[in-house]
């Protein structure tokens, strides 16, 4: 499964960037003897906390209008994608996206849009402060939210369809500084 999304790859590359510019900074008359330790590994989650959400923001608004990467996401089924988001759409397909990542405390929204009732199976636990292991039935167009309470994986099916699965992972959401 390509695991692959823009904003990761922003990610990275902002982490690479800033890898590159540590090494570049000193003079052309620094000698060898003057490193002291390599610099330390690049870790793409921890980069993508110190984004702020308008920086999270542009980011997604740059990407949606690049064709280069709007190209790359109409290459990938719709099940197999990872993205950020606060929402899966329940089809007959199976949810999309596959994987959401999203921000813990806020409420994520599972919209059905099949034309039967759906009703959510947390298979590895429960969700939210209630410790939710299922949803009630979700009418055909109706939405159904939960408040993950810790940033952990959270993995689902259809109840009606247990090999129709997805996945929620909470990340906490730091400000910059």
């Amino acid at each position: 499964m390509r695991t692959t999304t823009a904003l990761r790859t922003a990610l990275l590359a902002v982490a690479i960037g800033s890898a590159v510019l540590a090494g570049c900074s000193g003079t052309e008359d620094d000698s060898a003897s003057d490193v002291t330790a390599d610099p330390a590994p690049l870790d793409p989650v921890a980069a993508a906390n110190q984004l702020t959400p308008e920086e999270i923001l542009e980011m997604e608004q740059t990407n949606a209008t690049d064709p280069r990467i709007i190209a790359e996401r109409e290459a990938q089924p719709d099940t197999d994608k990872i993205d950020f988001t606060q929402q899966a759409r329940l089809t007959d397909d199976g949810p999309v996206p596959a994987t959401a990542v999203a921000i813990l405390g806020e409420p994520f929204t599972f919209v059905n849009e099949t034309a039967d009732p759906v009703s959510i199976q947390f298979t590895n636990g429960g969700v939210g402060e209630s410790y939710l292991t299922q949803t009630d039935l979700i009418a055909p167009g109706d939405t159904f939210d939960v408040v993950p309470d810790r940033a952990v994986s959270i993995k689902y099916a259809y109840a009606e369809q247990p090999d129709l699965t997805g996945q929620i992972q909470v990340e906490t959401l730091t400000e910059a500084g």
